[in-house]
This record gives structure tokens, C-alpha cells and sequence, in this order.
């Protein structure tokens, strides 16, 4: 990852190299989101804080073998299972991001935009930032992630 590492990116690293209960890390994984998260916010306080939660997910993924990427899936699956629209302060209201209604986290609001991102960003920097194991992430994430989908085959 070129220039300096987030908190969160290494957060996930450590939380690879590590037998950390999933949950745990998806707390601190949606916490900022969280603190971000409030009636009040806006449209564009949302998008930053998923936007940085995405890239860091992605970042890791494409710095971690494939073989050893299985705990960001199982990590993103327990994500998803949040729903930040669920917590009292909130109203159990869904959010607007780009024109949709959305569930905070339930729906992976981003997630694709940010995969694209990821892949454009690989385009442009080189193979060695993005490798294909990065890709083989994503395609493992969208295929347990997706409304058809019943887990991994």
C-alpha cells in the first residue's frame, strides 16, 4: 500500500495474522461509520466514512494472499449482518446515498463503487499495488454477498 498505512488498514492486517473473534474486529471495523452515522448527518459525511471503511477492506485484500483471505470474508459477511438504521437513535430509518434508500452496512452501500475504484486505481498505479489476488477477493465477496447467493460454494 503506497504511503502511510491507516489505523484501520492495520487494524485488518493485524486482525489477519491474528485468531481475533470476528466480531470484535467488525466492531471496531463499523465504529467510525457509526460515530459518523447520526440523524443529522450528511449524504457526504456517510459517503467519507464508508468510502475510507471500503478502501481500507480493499486495500488489505489486495496485500493478502488469496489463500489467507478468507477472515476479510467471513469479516464483510459479519458486517454485512450489521444495521446501523436499527439502533433507536437512529429511527430505524434507511439512508440516502446516491439517490437510493439504503441500510447502513445490511445493504453494502459503496461497496461496488469502491471495488471499481480499486480496480481503476490498479490500472493506474500497477499490477504489484493491485494484483490479482485483490480481484479474486472481490469475486469471492460478491458471490457471498449477492441476494441469490445461499454462501460459498
Amino acid at each position: 500500500m503506497p504511503g502511510i498505512p491507516s489505523k484501520d488498514y492495520e487494524t485488518l492486517k493485524a486482525f489477519i495474522a491474528s485468531k481475533t473473534e470476528v466480531s470484535v474486529v467488525a466492531s471496531a471495523f463499523i465504529e467510525p461509520t457509526r460515530q459518523a452515522v447520526s440523524p443529522n448527518a450528511s449524504e457526504e459525511d456517510i459517503e467519507i466514512s464508508l468510502g475510507s471503511a471500503w478502501k481500507n477492506l480493499l486495500d488489505v485484500a489486495a496485500d493478502v494472499p488469496h489463500d489467507d483471505q478468507e477472515p476479510l470474508v467471513e469479516l464483510l459477511r459479519h458486517v454485512q449482518k450489521q444495521d446501523l438504521s436499527a439502533e433507536s437513535t437512529l429511527d430505524a430509518r434507511k439512508f440516502q446515498i446516491w439517490g437510493e434508500q439504503v441500510k447502513i452496512f445490511t445493504d453494502l452501500p459503496l461497496f461496488g463503487a469502491a471495488v471499481r475504484d480499486a480496480w481503476n486505481r490498479g490500472k493506474i498505479k500497477s499490477v504489484v499495488y493491485y494484483p490479482a489476488n485483490s480481484q479474486q477477493h472481490q469475486a469471492r465477496v460478491t458471490r457471498t454477498t449477492s441476494p441469490q447467493s445461499n454462501g460459498p460454494t
